[in-house]
């Protein structure tokens, strides 16, 4: 994941949210601002993941580090007393190969972490329906281009439209029947 230019969330323009990552839900207010004092105190530990100009993994970092800032800025405090956003590029080519891992990614980092509630995770799990569909639907025409036959892997090739609401289901511990 190579570097980015500086980003100053609560100054700059906000980097908008990646459909995958809002699969997941934010912290709660009270936890965002202990996230903010933790990263005020000791900076932003690892680097947020942007794709496609969005951010996919980075969220509430996002988020607490807005908060640092806004509170500088209400300090009257100047510019270079903001705290800029650390965050790397995940994919450089948006194609559905490339959707296949961001997607598996954003659960990955997301799954283990969270105490999700059932109803969390069926919800979860039906958007995860959806977008396995609509990542093998683009893959099976993405895949019959010249170019793409060269470039192809085996990433998404195991997820079809048809087994998509069940792949869903068994990933996110929920009936296949709350998915479909």
């Amino acid at each position: 994941m190579a570097a980015n230019p500086p980003h100053y969330p609560g100054f700059d323009d906000p980097f908008p949210w990646h459909p995958y990552a809002e699969l997941f839900p934010m912290m709660t207010e009270e936890e965002l601002e202990s996230l903010a004092n933790d990263i005020e105190q000791e900076s932003q530990k690892s680097p947020a993941s942007v794709y496609n100009g969005m951010i996919l993994d980075g969220r509430n970092r996002y988020a607490a580090i807005e908060i640092i800032n806004v509170r500088r800025l209400a300090q009257g405090k100047s510019e270079k007393d903001l705290m800029s956003f650390t965050y790397g590029t995940f994919a450089n080519e948006v194609n559905p190969v490339n959707d296949a891992r961001a997607l598996a990614f954003v659960k990955s980092h997301n799954l283990n972490r969270r105490s999700l509630t059932p109803s969390q995770r069926a919800a979860i799990a039906t958007e995860l329906e959806e977008h396995y569909a609509d990542i093998a639907k683009r893959e099976e025409s993405w895949r019959k281009s010249k170019a793409a036959k060269e470039e192809m892997t085996f990433a998404n090739s195991q997820k079809s439209p048809v087994h998509a609401a069940k792949e869903a289901a068994k990933e996110m511990s929920v009936g296949q029947n709350t998915v479909s």
